[in-house]
């Protein structure tokens, strides 16, 4: 008899470790977009919340929408900084794609500790930021 893992068993599996991705979830200050951002690293493998570490350079894949229509913002824009040292992140993050789905390459953190990520969204002549804190641990 062989043993074939279940269906149940592979999907527990699969949704168990999407649950410790590094996925950031929230809204715009003023709640006007739902943002959902997922960290993988340069080889697109997706990150578990604790690995995100210093000196590496990651890809974010950025998913937004109106909280309120379901739209698609016109443009985004992807920053982090530390503020408790007053500086950002060595690299220019760029940001592509469109239809409520962006990419986002050259994030690079480069030391451990506490920082603060900025998404900010735009439609039209309004901006709305969406602010998420890390902790670095390594």
């Amino acid at each position: 008899m062989k043993c074939i893992p279940s269906a149940v068993a592979l999907a527990c599996l699969a949704f168990c470790s999407f649950l410790h991705a590094a996925t950031l979830s929230g809204s715009t200050a003023d709640g006007a977009w739902q943002i959902e951002a997922s960290f993988s690293d340069e080889k697109g493998r997706q990150i578990d919340q604790g690995s995100i570490a210093s000196n590496n350079l990651y890809r974010v894949s950025v998913k937004v929408s109106s909280a309120k229509t379901g739209q698609c913002p016109s443009a985004l824009r992807f920053d982090a900084t530390m503020p408790a040292h007053y500086h950002g992140m060595p690299t220019a993050a760029k940001v592509t794609g469109r239809s409520c789905s962006y990419f986002v390459t050259g994030v690079f953190f480069q030391m451990k500790g506490a920082w603060e990520i900025y998404v900010d969204v735009t439609q039209g002549s309004t901006s709305s930021r969406g602010t998420f804190p890390i902790e670095l641990q390594k």
